[in-house]
């Protein structure tokens, strides 16, 4: 196994008394680690290792010494959250004075202009130049951003503030007599102010080892997807690791976006997705935010609850993450009957965002002995969150909430978690230094403020020396590893494509030389990146997948594209897992039922899957899993047509008849549309209290208020078109409960609306809103069979209708014979021949047809008729396309994909 580091480049230093530079913390900590034991083994009694550090690390030292020494004034270095900080509050006060200009993301510009600034400086620019300043006055955004920029150093210099681009400018003002030599390890680029920085400062050294490039194209695998290289890697990794053939490391090109794909298929590859998920041999280099750890995550949910705000309000997705938090609630029993019944409760919640008002009175019905409960009681009559004070004096706060949460929940803490846990200090310090910045805050805005200091901690996890490392692509730089792999070599990731920043001028970004901007300098340091990792690495493979959300994507210009040496196999589970129970054949003429009829509840639904597609009828109806509704906007497409539906319910539950209808004024007519809309709004808003839900709450009086108009509008439209009906008609019931036999299953129906004609022949009615086909009531698996299932309820039934309420006007769609639904009507056989293929003649022989079709899907349900087998469009509002994955099959018809399966995920 290859030394972690190679020192011979610079021996001929360590004995001169140089200062060694790295590019980052983790080269200096190995060269450091590396010169030790060097040292130990010479013999030495006592090591005594030269001053090796990150170049802004020494460069921070060499200013803080100069301001002790008295050479330079002393001035706060400001962090990245207090410099964001400050940019935020020059920006809004800069919007209130422009009353014509105003920002959508603030914060967002915030970053934008620190970053602007702060490359301007590095990169040798000079807000005192006048020719530079120049340029901004030719675009809006730069001269704002000019205005911003001049604020912000006036800041800076009366509060005795800097940033480190500026204590890098005061450190060329300070005298040096001699100069101590400075070596550079493996730096591959230095912006021009800190390589000008250096140079005065001292004499830099580039050991002649570390300065040669290679142009030769690196090697590098061609895969089909990001999947299947993610694997090819994971189990690369995994086998060098398992054979002990070396010290192994995987460059991710693209971190954020590789990193989840990559991680999954290592855990898999070292079975660490459950139990043993902390036993994962794999560090990775990065980290991630502290704010996005699962402990952390759930502290600042609990601080935000904590909030004395009553309209403080959470995502439903937080909310559920609360409640199953293992941090909070001191161990409680997650799985209790009331908070699963109060997790079903947000769940089932319609709303995107749930408040702290709805959360407590949602707890304190179905968990009211939970740990929550009582922590939210105590919250709501708490005063401690009340007021404004500097951050450093709500740290006792902070501690007394996670305290009162119980917070980290567990007594026993896995390695990750202890090593989160022992942040918590650490991360709390970041507020004082806040204080010079922010001001007084209220508990809130310090919530806020907390989590952009967590969001800008990295957690990096401890591990073996011995784990497979995945780096980022400048983290690996200078070290030697025996084998590395480069993920993602692709046209764009290296080099990437020049963009030219917001705020500076472009004429100023091209004559400063900005990296980013730069195709040649990207390039040209793309190629120092690579001849470095070939020089210190032993084996360096590549790779890149030529597909990325289905577009063909080319390999990096500093990349020869070959095909993988394996082909990749497709996945199995590992050996050790156990494997599936086999299954068992059951003879189905064996089968014994308990009597002759079996209820399994449902009504309409259940012959309406099992026509559509088996598998999602014995899902739905025998599984029974829940759909998590998808948080809307205002009121959902179920809510509003139960509001249509009890509208024309309550119409009619006065008219009672034509006659009734004819006989009303049109002053009487729109009374009893107003009044039988408000009743069916009022009704809506009786279910939702039902589900302890505030539906006004929810979606605000007045998008209730133009329901209640929308209703109306189509209310009108509706019954001036039955009052052109030919004949008179009563309505016998609406929405009435039956029972209906249908082979081995008892159905219950409640039909919208069932008329009585002159001839006493009945009609069924039932409301749709959307687009109805006369078609979905035939064939042999009748997409639609609600009314033919309402058509056998009795003799007496001799037609059925949609009665289709829209916008557009209203209109029946119907099957049967001289029902005078206003519409010219034709011949039964007529109406259905298109559809069918044995002639129709007669309503009994539909709806003999229609009983026969009905009893042979129903006994298929009952036996356990299962198949995946869906009809055109069936999948395309289906939520269970996860499940059977019938869209991902690869032998699917061109009529199923226009059928709509195209759509269904």
């Amino acid at each position: 196994m290859r030394a972690a580091v190679d020192l011979s480049p610079f021996r001929e230093f360590l004995t001169q008394g140089a200062v060694f530079l790295t590019p980052g913390l983790r080269l200096s900590r190995v060269m450091t680690q590396a010169v030790v034991e060097e040292q130990m083994r010479g013999g030495q009694a006592v090591t005594q290792p030269p001053t090796i550090r990150p170049v802004d690390g020494w460069l921070e030292s060499v200013w803080r010494q100069q301001v002790e020494a008295g050479n330079l004034p002393p001035r706060r270095l400001l962090g990245r959250v207090a410099e964001r900080r400050l940019w935020m509050q020059i920006i809004r006060a800069d919007m209130e004075r422009q009353a014509d200009f105003s920002l959508i993301k603030p914060t967002a510009a915030a970053e934008q202009a620190l970053r602007a600034r702060q490359l301007w400086l590095m990169w040798g620019g000079n807000p005192e130049n006048k020719t530079q300043r120049q340029y901004f006055g030719f675009d809006p955004d730069c001269a704002t951003f000019d205005r911003w920029c001049s604020e912000f150093t006036a800041q800076l210099a009366r509060k005795g503030w800097a940033t480190r681009a500026d204590i890098y400018r005061s450190l060329l003002t300070v005298p040096v007599s001699s100069k101590e030599i400075v070596v550079l390890c493996h730096v591959l680029q230095l912006p021009p102010l800190t390589h000008q920085v250096l140079s005065h400062l001292a004499s830099l050294k580039i050991p002649e080892a570390l300065g040669e490039q290679s142009l030769l194209p690196l090697a590098t695998q061609q895969f089909p997807s990001r999947r299947t290289e993610a694997m090819a890697i994971a189990a690369w990794a995994a086998r060098r690791h398992r054979e002990n053939l070396g010290s192994t490391a995987i460059v991710l090109l693209d971190f954020e976006r590789d990193r989840p794909d990559l991680e999954y298929q290592l855990r898999r590859e070292f079975d660490c997705l459950g139990a043993r998920y902390a036993a994962l041999p794999v560090n990775f280099s990065s980290g991630m935010p502290l704010s996005k750890t699962p402990m952390f995550r759930d502290a600042l949910l609990a601080l935000r609850l904590a909030v004395a705000n009553e309209k403080v309000s959470l995502a439903r997705s937080e909310v559920l993450a609360l409640l199953r938090s293992p941090f909070l609630h001191g161990g409680e029993d997650l799985d209790g009957v009331g908070l699963l019944q109060l997790r079903k409760a947000c769940t089932e919640l319609s709303s995107e965002v749930i408040d702290k008002r709805d959360l407590h009175h949602l707890a304190e019905i179905y968990a009211p002995e939970s740990h929550l409960t009582r922590a939210l009681q105590l919250l709501r009559t708490d005063r401690a969150t009340q007021g404004k004070r500097l951050p450093s004096l709500w740290l006792d706060t902070i501690r007394e909430v996670l305290k009162l949460w119980q917070w980290p929940g567990r007594a026993a803490l896995d390695s990750l978690e202890y090593q989160q846990f022992e942040r918590l200090e650490i991360a709390l310090d970041e507020l004082v230094v806040q204080d010079c910045i922010t001001g007084e805050l209220t508990f809130q805005q310090l919530t806020l403020l907390w989590e952009q200091c967590l969001d800008d901690r990295v957690f990096q996890p401890k591990t073996d020396d011995t784990a497979v490392q995945v780096f980022g692509p400048q983290e690996v730089v200078g070290l030697q590893i025996d084998a590395l792999w480069i993920c993602g070599l692709q046209s764009g990731s290296l080099p990437p494509r020049a963009q030219l920043l917001p705020f500076l001028p472009n004429r100023l970004q091209h004559e400063l030389g900005l990296l980013s901007a730069d195709s040649a300098a990207l390039e040209k340091s793309a190629i120092a990146l690579l001849s470095s990792l070939r020089t210190t690495h032993g084996d360096v493979s590549a790779s890149y997948a030529s597909v990325q959300e289905g577009l063909e994507v080319l390999p990096s210009q500093l990349a020869c594209a070959i095909p993988p040496h394996d082909p990749v196999k497709e996945q199995q589970a590992p050996d050790h897992w156990p494997m599936p129970s086999p299954l068992e054949s059951l003879d189905e003429g064996n089968v014994a039922v308990a009597g002759a009829v079996i209820q399994w509840g449902g009504g309409a639904s259940v012959i309406s899957n099992q026509s559509n597609c088996p598998f999602r009828a014995w899902v739905s109806h025998r599984l029974g899993p829940a759909n998590v509704a998808t948080p809307v906007f205002g009121l959902t497409a179920a809510e509003r047509g139960n509001v249509v539906h009890d509208a024309l319910h309550f119409t009619w539950e006065v008219l009672k008849d034509s006659d009734s209808l004819r006989a009303m004024t049109p002053a009487q007519v729109d009374a009893l549309i107003q009044d039988s809309t408000e009743r069916a709004v009022q009704s809506l808003e009786r279910r939702a209290q039902g589900r302890h839900c505030n539906i006004r709450k929810r979606v605000g009086s007045a998008c209730l208020d133009l329901e209640v108009q929308r209703v109306a509008a189509l209310l009108k439209s509706w019954l001036e078109f039955e009052v052109q009906r030919e004949g008179n008609f009563y309505v016998l019931e609406q929405e009435d409960s039956h029972e209906l036999p249908l082979g081995s299953l008892v159905l219950k129906l409640r039909p919208d609306r069932i008329d009585r004609l002159d001839d006493n022949r009945q009609v069924v009615i039932d409301y749709k809103t959307g687009s109805v086909r006369r078609s979905s009531w035939l064939g042999e698996r009748p997409g639609d069979p609600q009314l033919p299932l309402y058509a056998l309820l009795n003799e007496s039934v001799e037609g059925v209708a949609f009665g289709r309420v829209h916008q557009d006007g209203a209109e029946y769609v119907f099957l049967g014979e001289a029902l005078g639904l206003g519409v010219k009507e034709v011949p039964l056989p007529d109406q259905v021949k298109q559809y069918e293929t044995v002639p129709i003649e007669s309503w009994e022989a539909l709806r003999t047809s229609w009983r026969h079709r009905l009893e042979r899907l129903a006994d298929d349900f009952v036996k356990g008729h299962a198949a995946i087998d869906p009809q055109p469009q069936a999948c395309r509002y289906c939520a269970l396309g996860s499940v059977c994955r019938y869209t991902q099959t690869a032998d699917l018809t061109d009529e199923a994909l226009q059928g709509g399966l195209g759509d269904a995920l």
